[in-house]
């Protein structure tokens, strides 16, 4: 996994309905809070253990699980082609 993953130009955060909405060509994707902060801090300047570690900040959950879980979240997102 690259260590600094950054948004993919082709990708535009949208607000639809009091929803955060990911557009890419004719796909969405709904991001709830959390996924909206990893989506924000993926801006090719942060690591994936610098994101983990503003999400401890932020929210009540314990660096080893916003590690695993911020991994998981960005394959994800490179996956469907939304990070590079």
């Amino acid at each position: 996994m690259d260590n600094l993953p950054q948004k993919m130009f082709n990708v535009r955060l949208n607000a639809v309905r009091g929803k955060t909405i990911l557009v890419q060509r004719n796909q969405a994707y709904e991001l709830d809070e959390v996924a909206l902060k990893i989506w924000e801090l993926c801006d090719g300047s942060h690591s994936v253990e610098d994101i983990a570690s503003k999400l401890i900040n932020e929210y009540a959950v314990n660096y080893d699980e916003a590690l695993k879980d911020c991994k998981a979240y960005i394959t994800e997102l490179k996956d469907m082609q939304l990070l590079q």
